[in-house]
C-alpha cells in the first residue's frame, strides 16, 4: 500500500505546475517559451537539452537543482526515476 501512496505522491508532484514551485520569473519564462508547463514536462529533457535552450546556462540549471532539492530531487535523479520505470 505504502508504494501505491508513492506512487500517487509522484504522480502529483509531477504534475505540479512550474509556477508554484519557487522558480525565478526568468526561468519560468525560459521553460513556458518551450513549452515546459509542468514538473513532467521539465524532467522529459535532459540537462543537455536544457543547456542548448538560449538563455539556459549554469546558473538555470542551478536553480533548477535548488528548487528541486527542497523536495529532495535533483533534475538527474527525477530522469533516473523515470527511465527505470518504463
Amino acid at each position: 500500500m505504502a508504494e501505491n501512496e508513492n506512487e500517487h505522491s509522484i504522480t502529483d508532484f509531477l504534475a505540479a505546475p512550474i509556477e508554484g514551485l519557487g522558480f525565478s520569473s526568468r526561468v519560468c519564462e525560459l521553460f513556458k517559451r518551450e513549452g515546459i508547463d509542468v514538473l513532467n514536462d521539465l524532467i522529459r529533457r535532459s540537462g543537455y537539452d536544457l543547456r542548448e535552450v538560449r538563455g539556459f546556462g549554469p546558473k538555470a540549471i542551478e536553480e533548477v537543482n535548488r528548487i528541486l532539492g527542497r523536495f529532495s530531487y535533483t533534475l538527474d535523479s527525477l530522469l533516473s526515476s523515470r527511465t527505470s520505470s518504463y
